[in-house]
């Protein structure tokens, strides 16, 4: 798969991963659902951290 070999994603990457909108994705990050890492201006996140999102996202509710 793509996304096997990435330990951290952009914004765009991240959203196609865990099926969500760019802007769904920045929503989540604003109410403090998701971590993230800025690093010039641009918004990174890891694969693990999205992976434990998408585990308790099945079991509660979507982000």
């Amino acid at each position: 798969m793509i996304f096997d070999n990435l330990a951290w994603m952009t914004s765009a990457e991240a959203a196609t991963y865990i099926r969500k909108s760019v802007g769904a994705l920045h929503t989540a990050v604003c109410r403090g659902q998701l971590p993230c890492h800025k690093w010039r201006r641009r918004l990174y996140f890891r694969k693990n951290d999205l992976d434990k999102i998408l585990e308790h996202s099945q079991q509660i509710g979507g982000i």
